[in-house]
């Protein structure tokens, strides 16, 4: 499953980024264009954030390897500490998927179906709400 864990753990790095600068979670001038999956997707440059986005996933990585890892969940939370919005990774079980060309192929068709519908995230559902204070 390490090959696995390695190609979620790369996607879910490149989901955040691509989430956090579709939301304007922060100032888009610390994002840079880059290609990835054949699509052109926003990552950070900033190197505390890049730091902290992957010791987050350094930390799920064994429970990724495990199979134990139900989902993943990045929260938008408004100044009273309420969280406004989430997008959640629900996964299902893992062990014995990709074991196949094909199946990497077709993992990749969904990752690039993804970055190019987040990048429409913010004309889909406008900006991140403030919710009650």
């Amino acid at each position: 499953m390490d090959v696995a864990t390695d190609v979620l753990i790369e996607f879910f790095e490149v989901a955040i980024h691509g989430i956090l600068q579709a939301r304007s979670a922060y100032p888009s001038a610390i994002f840079v264009k880059r290609k990835k999956y054949s699509v052109p997707v926003f990552v950070s440059i900033h190197p505390e954030l890049n730091a902290y986005i992957t010791k987050c996933l350094l930390s799920v990585k064994p429970l990724l390897e495990r199979n134990s890892l139900k989902a993943l969940v990045i929260c938008f939370k408004n100044e009273t500490n309420k969280i406004v919005e989430r997008f959640v990774f629900e996964l299902f079980d893992l062990s014995g998927t990709l074991n196949s060309c094909e199946d990497f192929a077709e993992l990749e068709t969904v990752f690039r179906a993804f970055c190019l519908k987040i990048g429409t995230i913010a004309d889909v559902i406008g900006p991140i709400p403030e919710g009650p204070h």
